[in-house]
């Protein structure tokens, strides 16, 4: 009777803990580029709430402004038009109020941030990666034939203007890449 005896073949236990190595280096790699890719979409999800929150301020800005004049009792434009239709907005902090400050083109300016979180283009804080430009247009509509609406940068000697179109556009750089945001929103002179 022949007695086998059973032996481990050589190498055996060497390509077992190489291949092991290399699923663990695959798992690894994987579990580092999703936690990689979500610290990016984290960022870039915060500087797009931001941006969004900006150009809505844009808005309320010009709101407040024309609110403010309807109060005191002054032109309801009056702060709202100016040498040209692109504005930068501006946060007095002694005074506890905006104003715009008007340009012919896109003057394409820094915002900063102050230790307080108030977002302006005075170069009093902070700068930022944003920029913020509003841009005011006329509603007119012609005063002798009532007919439609028209968005222009001025309104004609026939028309009267009614309202204003305004675009608050934030852009700025994310990873190489310009992002843009606009809201656009209308206001209208109500009394």
């Amino acid at each position: 009777m022949t007695h086998l005896i059973k032996t481990k073949p050589r190498g055996q236990g060497l390509m077992e803990m190489i291949f092991a190595i290399g699923i663990l280096l695959l798992v690894v790699s994987a579990v580092l580029g999703i936690a990689t890719a979500n610290v990016v979409g984290h960022s870039a999800s915060e500087l797009q709430i931001t941006a969004n929150n900006l150009a809505r301020e844009g808005i309320e800005v010009a709101r407040s402004i024309r609110d403010t004049n309807w109060i005191a009792g002054n032109d309801w434009d009056s702060g709202l038009v100016g040498a040209g239709n692109f504005a930068l907005a501006h946060f007095d902090a002694a005074a506890n109020d905006w104003q715009l400050e008007f340009f012919t083109t896109d003057p394409d300016e820094l915002l900063y941030v102050t230790s307080a979180g108030v977002y302006s283009h005075n170069d009093s804080g902070q700068p930022t990666v944003f920029r913020r430009t509003l841009i005011l247009q006329s509603i007119c509509i012609d005063s002798l034939s009532f007919g439609a609406e028209e968005i222009k940068v001025t309104c004609d000697l026939a028309e009267q203007k009614i309202g204003l179109h305004i675009r608050s556009v934030v852009r700025w750089d994310e990873r190489g890449r310009q992002r843009i945001i606009t809201l656009e929103d209308l206001l209208y002179d109500w009394k």
